[in-house]
């Protein structure tokens, strides 16, 4: 497979293919691009894991909010008024 490395000088290019090859000689799993993995990707996997092992869905969304909320308020720098 081949896969870009995003990256636009040399040096930078070599260090991330570096550390790619490093996670795969310590049998780290390494999945194209998970570095730009979405916050709604991941909740979504998240939820398809609670379906899957019967766990509380209720529970989760909870906590996901509050996550939303958290992620709201560093980029507002404040609670709303």
């Amino acid at each position: 497979m081949v896969e870009s490395t995003g990256c636009t000088k040399f040096e930078e290019a070599r260090t991330w293919i570096r550390k790619r090859l490093g996670a795969i000689a310590r049998n780290e799993p390494v999945q194209v691009r998970a570095d730009r993995v979405t916050f709604a990707q991941m909740a979504e996997r998240l939820r398809e894991d609670y379906r899957v092992n019967g766990k509380h869905l209720p529970t989760l969304d909870i906590g996901v909010g509050l996550l939303c909320i958290g992620f709201a308020l560093q980029i507002v720098g404040t609670w709303p008024r």
